[in-house]
């Protein structure tokens, strides 16, 4: 990931930095691939950036120029530091976006088939719904989600959820971000890499293995040829 080796290598070894250089940060937030998409359609993400070291006098401008050129100035770009990119940026990954998020939804999905609920069912309930309530949200904030869903689905959702995320999932977070800070993650990392990623095989292949895995290839592929079917349908008319 872009920051994380500049990260470590200004934390262990900034002695060894050469005096005659910039060190600056571009950080899109978001996926390279989303990044490339929006830029084809002239539009952008937003970004963190970052002047470590100054050298030529002007690396805040070249860092802007840079970020106008991939297009996150489209959307705007916010001062940070590699050290709270590379950190936050774990924490988030880890935490809400490829750690949090898909395991709430497959451990949901398997309380569900437990109780013996259609699998179609809490596949919709579960992953599918997902989308439209973080587009709600994403676009104009939680106060607009609860404005836009029904009562019971409010009270229900901060009720309930306070009490699904309580304060012993709170302190994993906290051991999360510390095993970041301290480095603990970096070391774990580096020696899964060294190794040739043992764990991580292992983990993927239990991942295939995950019961929502299945039916969601099965459903989006039905609903994808529904949906090129009505593409067709609206080009005939």
């Amino acid at each position: 990931r872009h920051t994380r080796s500049v990260s470590a290598f200004l934390l262990n070894r900034s002695s060894d930095l050469p005096e005659f250089v910039n060190v600056i940060m571009v950080a899109p937030s978001g996926a390279g691939t989303e990044l490339r998409k929006q830029f084809k359609i002239s539009k952008g993400i937003p970004g963190l950036i970052a002047v470590h070291q100054d050298y030529s006098g002007n690396s805040f401008e070249l860092t802007l120029s840079y970020s106008k050129a991939i297009g996150l100035t489209r959307m705007g770009v916010f001062e940070s530091t590699f050290k709270e990119e590379t950190e936050t940026d774990l924490f988030g990954e880890q935490v809400v976006l490829t750690g949090g998020i898909p395991k709430l939804i497959q451990s949901s999905y398997k309380v569900l088939l437990e109780y013996g609920y259609s699998p179609v069912t809490a596949w919709f309930v579960c992953y599918y719904e997902l989308k439209t309530i973080v587009d709600m949200f994403h676009s104009k904030g939680f106060e607009f989600m609860n404005n836009a869903i029904s009562d019971t689905a409010e009270y229900g959702g901060i009720t309930r959820g306070n009490r699904i995320i309580d304060e012993h999932v709170q302190n994993e977070m906290r051991i999360t971000l510390k095993e970041i800070q301290n480095e603990q993650f970096h070391n774990e990392w580096m020696l899964e890499s060294e190794n040739g990623y043992p764990a991580l095989n292992k983990l993927r292949e239990e991942e295939k293995q995950i019961p929502i895995e299945e039916i969601s290839k099965q459903l989006l592929k039905e609903i994808g040829r529904a949906v090129q079917q009505e593409c067709r349908d609206r080009y005939r008319m």
